[in-house]
C-alpha cells in the first residue's frame, strides 16, 4: 500500500502496479530466501509468537491454514524460483486483486490510472479451499522448555467465519469474554495479578474461524490460571451475557468504528476488506446498525452453535509438563 499526498497519486499507482508484477529474478530470490530464514530464527526466539504459530499448525493440521506463513528453514532453502513464479502467476492475477483508494482523488482519473497500468494483467487460477474446518477432537500440545520463566497458554476452538450471520455476535462474545480492558478475563485474571496477560478473541477467516483464549503467567500460577480460563468459558456458556457488559462491548466497537472512519488510511483498508468479504462497501451507519441489532441471546447462540467443549486445542510453552499443568 501507499499513503501519499494527492499530487503523488499517479506515481504511487505506478509503483504499486510494478510491485504486483515483479521480475522475480533468481539472484533476488536467493537473497530473499536467506532474509526469510533469518526472520524464522527471530520468530522462534519469541516464545508467544512460536506458540501461536504452533497452535495454528496443531489446530488446522493439514488444512492450508495449518501451513506456517513463514515456512521452515528447510522448505525455504529447498524452494526454486520457478515455484515462486508459478505461485505468483496463479495468485497475483487481475481476478484476485482489488485496488482500494480513499482520500481526495478524482474517480475518473483513478480509473484511467488503473487501466493504464493494470489493463494487461492476466487472469489466474486463484481458487482456494474455504471450507469450514474443525479439529476432529480436543488436542493437548504441550512443549516443555525449562529455560523459560513463564508459561504461555492458548486455548482455541471453532467459531464463525467472515460471512457468518453471527459474525457480529461472536465478536461481541470475544470482547465480553476477554477484551483488553473491562472484560471477564481482565477482571478475574489479569487485574488480580495472576497473569501478565489474559484475553480472548474471535478470529474470523474466509470459510472458518476460531475463538481463542490466551494467558501468560508464572509457572506457579499457570495451573490455576488455566483452570480459570476454562471456568470463565463455562460460566459464559452456562450463565449467559449481562446487558450492561453487552452495552460496553458495543460501545467499544462503535467508538472504534467511528474513530477509524475519520482516517483515510483506515477507510482504505476497510473498503478493501468489505469488497473481499461482501463485494460492496459497508457504510459506517450500516456497520453500527449491525452491531446494535445483536442481542444477548444472539451472543450466546453464536458460541453455543459450535462444539466448544468437545474440540478444544490447548497449546502451551514453558517449564511445566502436561501432568504439572493439568494437575
Amino acid at each position: 500500500y501507499a499513503r501519499v499526498l494527492g499530487e503523488y497519486l499517479d506515481r504511487a499507482v505506478e509503483l504499486l502496479s510494478d510491485m504486483m508484477y515483479p521480475r522475480l529474478a533468481e539472484s533476488d530470490f536467493e537473497t530473499e530466501k536467506e532474509v526469510i530464514v533469518n526472520e524464522i530464527a527471530r520468530s522462534e526466539d519469541q516464545p508467544y509468537s512460536s506458540t501461536y504459530r504452533r497452535m495454528m499448525q496443531t489446530y488446522f493440521g493439514n488444512h492450508p491454514l495449518g501451513h506456517d506463513v513463514l515456512g521452515t528453514p528447510e522448505s525455504i532453502r529447498n524452494m526454486h524460483v520457478n515455484q515462486m513464479r508459478e505461485y505468483w502467476s496463479r495468485r497475483y492475477a487481475a481476478n484476485n486483486l482489488i485496488l482500494s483508494v480513499a482520500g481526495n482523488f478524482d474517480w475518473d482519473h483513478i480509473v484511467q490510472l488503473a487501466e493504464e497500468h493494470c489493463s494487461n494483467w492476466r487472469i489466474g487460477d486463484a481458487g482456494r479451499n474455504v471450507d469450514h474446518y474443525e479439529p476432529p477432537q480436543s488436542i493437548n500440545d504441550i512443549v516443555v522448555d525449562k529455560k523459560l520463566k513463564q508459561q504461555i497458554m492458548i486455548l482455541a476452538m471453532p467459531s464463525v467465519d467472515t460471512k457468518d450471520p453471527d459474525y457480529y455476535a461472536a465478536n461481541l462474545a470475544g470482547s465480553i469474554l476477554g477484551d483488553g480492558e473491562g472484560s471477564r478475563l481482565y477482571w478475574n485474571i489479569y487485574q488480580k495479578g495472576l497473569a501478565e496477560s489474559a484475553s480472548a478473541s474471535v478470529w474470523a477467516m474466509e470459510g472458518t474461524g476460531i475463538l481463542y483464549l490466551q494467558a501468560n503467567s508464572t509457572p506457579d500460577e499457570a495451573p490455576h490460571v488455566l483452570k480459570l480460563l476454562h471456568t470463565e468459558l463455562d460460566n459464559f456458556l452456562d450463565v449467559g451475557v449481562y446487558e450492561d457488559e453487552l452495552r460496553r462491548a458495543k460501545n467499544k466497537w462503535i467508538s472504534n468504528t467511528v474513530l477509524s472512519s475519520e482516517s483515510t488510511f483506515s477507510r482504505m483498508f476497510s473498503l478493501a476488506s468489505d469488497w473481499v468479504t461482501e463485494g460492496r462497501l459497508v457504510s459506517v451507519e450500516e456497520e453500527i446498525e449491525r452491531i446494535e441489532k445483536v442481542t444477548a441471546e444472539d451472543v450466546i447462540r453464536s458460541i453455543k452453535r459450535f462444539p466448544i467443549r468437545e474440540k478444544q486445542v490447548l497449546t502451551t510453552l514453558g517449564p511445566l509438563s502436561e501432568a504439572e499443568l493439568l494437575a
